[in-house]
């Protein structure tokens, strides 16, 4: 069939015939496909892997309750043809949490890690403290590597200092992160787990935000 002809199909099919369809390279079928009142998550699955157009991923996007789909989403993100804003309407509801491990997923494209981590410092910019407390800590100072030059305020500082539970790889990453403010390295410094190792003390101590506290 000619490109208008599988078009104009893929607005009526069913079946077998509607999934073979699903692999057409033309956006207009794709468009037409997702029209299709026996379009769904079978269908949604096999365009958000093999279609290799950003045109024909956007009609797809357009059914929100196929995006819902959590296995549409993990393939669309092994899709080099998703784009930067495309992945920040997939991500626009995800904790922050849920946002860095995609960053650092093998499963995704590279475009994809690359651009997650870019939305990661954007969320974290204006996340609430509650949110990027639980990123520090879940990911125990990980995800602080793509974060520098990124301050925390003074709530996400307080919760910080709230917790006493930390273990010895999140205080090391604290320790090399140059945001750290003066009032959790002060706070780090009394903690059981740094009196009882002198190498976290030491890396506390020559952290630039410490020098406030030795004044």
């Amino acid at each position: 069939m000619t490109p208008d002809e599988r078009t104009a199909v893929a607005a009526v099919a069913s079946g077998e015939r509607l999934s073979a369809l699903c692999f057409d390279p033309v956006p207009a079928t794709i468009h037409r496909l997702m029209e299709n009142p026996h379009a769904g998550l079978e269908q949604a699955r096999l365009i958000a892997a093999h279609h290799q157009t950003t045109t024909g991923l956007e009609f797809l996007l357009a059914r929100a309750e196929l995006m819902r789909d959590s296995q549409v989403q993990r393939l669309l993100f092994r899709n080099p043809q998703l784009n930067e804003g495309q992945l920040r309407r997939l991500t626009q509801t995800k904790r922050l949490l849920e946002v860095w491990k995609l960053s650092v997923s093998r499963e995704v494209t590279t475009q994809t890690r690359t651009n997650t981590a870019r939305l990661l410092r954007t969320r974290f910019a204006t996340a609430a403290g509650e949110e990027r407390v639980e990123l520090i800590i879940s990911t125990e100072g990980r995800a602080l590597a793509g974060l520098s030059g990124l301050p925390i305020d003074g709530k996400t500082t307080a919760l910080l200092c709230a917790r006493t539970d930390g273990s010895m790889l999140l205080v090391q990453n604290l320790a090399h992160w140059s945001a750290t403010p003066p009032a959790l390295i002060a706070h780090l410094l009394k903690q059981p787990i740094v009196l009882r190792q002198p190498r976290l003390k030491t890396l506390l101590a020559q952290h630039p935000n410490a020098m406030s506290l030795r004044g």
